[in-house]
């Protein structure tokens, strides 16, 4: 494999101009394109240019530090005013591309210059596996960018969650599904029920469920059905997904409303580490199942124990970009035509593990060569 090495350049400024750094997110050959940036000082404190569009929601969270909160997503050339000193710039384009960390030393009436491009590693589309992330709170109209910068074939955007909706006081839209290009889809009629007893996921809604209640009455097992009476044939959507395994509500969704999907790469996970704990699900042992490894350990067993028949999903919600949430679905000529979803767990996001490539089932019996035809079965 061909090593590139970011381009880094010192341009001279007007004199008493302040410093300046100026980012250029490109491709290898030179186009503009979307990207996950990170700048930070030597002290760790993090620069934004004017007008970033990053989370305007997230905090600092134990796992993750500051780097996620800091971040910014942007295209082409990118201007920031910085005290002189020494910075790191980092870049990210989702699991498909190498990550970048440059060094850089911003001067007094100087313009420092840094050239990032992230080189693609593997192409997955290419093999016939599209990614995608079932769980996003961002505003709507963020997705196009957010699915470029990182490397998302789908994204799942929640418009209903508990008392909020975006279309309170009107009915949600027919068309469900935007496009931004050939490559990049997002979906808006989607609901998230999330209280004491766990949350729940319902993708592709026709009608809105009515989730603005208080406390755990009625159970999450009620707004399944309500969901699923909603569907034209018994495995079509809204497509439901259990968000995490270890809601104290799970053993009674899969016993009595099997879900479509279970969350184990979720949004506890992380580039930057993992908040080991359940929130307020049960708790493990710890004494038995400690720290990180032990949590993890903890998701695959539940997996295993609990819905081996299900598809495995990653995806996020919490502070983190969503490379690290990715999903993969494939329509792979070794499956049945009879198969139902094509849904596996990436092993190639955050961990960068290349050597094993993503599992799953899939919807049809001939290789996909378009994110709609992988995604068709929900």
């Amino acid at each position: 494999m061909r090593r590139f090495v970011p381009l880094v350049l010192i341009l001279s400024a007007l004199p008493g101009v302040a410093a300046e750094l100026r980012l250029e997110s490109v491709d290898m050959q030179g186009n503009p394109v979307w990207s996950r940036i990170e700048v930070r000082n030597s002290q760790g404190a993090m620069f934004q240019p004017q007008f970033p569009l990053r989370d305007k929601t997230a905090r600092n969270v134990p796992m993750g530090g500051p780097w996620y909160v800091g971040s910014f997503v942007a295209q082409g050339e990118i201007k920031l005013d910085v005290p002189p000193g020494d910075y790191r710039v980092v870049s990210e384009r989702g699991p498909e591309f190498n990550r970048l960390e440059v060094p850089v030393t911003v001067k007094d009436g100087v313009t420092a210059f840094v050239k990032l491009e992230n080189e693609r590693w593997i192409d997955m589309n290419e093999m016939g596996w599209f990614s995608g992330d079932f769980h996003v709170h961002r505003p709507p109209d963020d997705l196009p960018a957010l699915l470029q910068a990182e490397g998302l074939n789908l994204g799942v955007v929640f418009t209903m969650w508990n008392k909020r909706d975006l279309f309170e006081g009107r009915k949600i839209p027919r068309n469900s599904a935007l496009k931004v290009d050939p490559t990049h889809i997002y979906t808006v009629n989607n609901a998230e029920d999330e209280r004491g007893g766990g949350a729940w996921m319902f993708h592709g809604l026709r009608e809105k469920l009515g989730l603005a209640v208080d406390g755990r009455c009625p159970p999450g097992v009620g707004f399944i059905q309500k969901a699923k009476a909603q569907r034209y044939v018994p495995t079509g959507m809204p497509w439901i997904d259990v968000e995490k395994p270890f809601w104290w509500e799970v053993p009674v969704v899969m016993a009595l409303e099997q879900p479509d999907s279970l969350g184990l790469l979720h949004n506890h996970f992380n580039q930057y580490g993992v908040l080991a704990n359940e929130a307020w699900g049960r708790a493990r042992d710890e004494e038995k199942r400690p720290g990180a490894s032990g949590f993890a350990e903890l998701i695959e067993l539940s997996y295993a124990t609990g819905g081996p028949g299900l598809p495995r999903a990653g995806f996020g919600g919490l502070q983190r970009p969503a490379c690290c949430r990715t999903r993969w679905a494939t329509t792979a000529s070794t499956c049945s035509s009879t198969s139902r979803s094509g849904v596996g767990e990436s092993t190639a996001s955050c961990a960068r593990a290349r050597a094993s490539l993503p599992t799953g089932r899939c919807c049809s019996s001939r290789r996909s060569s378009s994110p709609e035809a992988a995604f068709a079965c929900w």
